[in-house]
């Protein structure tokens, strides 16, 4: 398996989901970072809820992959 060099980003970030036939809320808009379907060709998010965090990471790195924190 190719091991990865991860960032673990400083920022907390939300997932929302709204109604496909309904208009996107102001505050969804907000912010310094907005994204309607996280996707690029030039890199990729691996999204995890807060409080696995720590646990993630260790595993992560257990299984090889370099963590830049």
């Amino acid at each position: 398996m190719k091991k990865l060099s991860l960032s673990l980003l400083p920022h907390k970030y939300a997932v929302c989901q709204f109604h496909p036939d309904k208009h996107i809320p102001y505050w969804a808009l907000l912010g310094d970072f907005v994204s309607l379907a996280i996707a690029t060709y030039a890199t990729d998010y691996l999204l995890v809820k807060e409080e696995n965090v720590e646990r993630a990471l260790q595993v992560l790195e257990q299984a090889g992959h370099y963590i830049a924190r």
